[in-house]
């Protein structure tokens, strides 16, 4: 299966692209797609709590976390946390 892997905010930069296609076999979780990531040097530090991810619109913690399942032609979103205000 395919999944859509796009970097957000200062991220694209230090990844050096803005979204790739990862190839994984079906039945493939978020965990297996970083794993796959940091094989090819990209790391993504899951723990990290300046960082979110979310797959096809939902941050990862409400679907399961890390043993998310995934489907063919999902969309994952890493970006940095932006907190702002007044």
């Amino acid at each position: 299966m395919r999944i859509r892997v796009k970097f957000v905010g200062d991220l694209h930069q230090k990844v050096g692209m803005t979204d790739l296609w990862v190839h994984l076999p079906d039945g493939s979780t978020v965990e297996n797609l970083l794993e796959d990531l940091r094989r090819n040097g990209i790391k993504v530090d899951s723990e990290n709590s300046s960082m979110v991810i979310f797959v096809n619109g939902r941050r990862l913690e409400f679907i399961g976390g890390l043993k998310a399942g995934l489907k063919d032609l999902d969309e994952l979103i890493i970006m940095p946390i932006i907190a702002g205000g007044i």
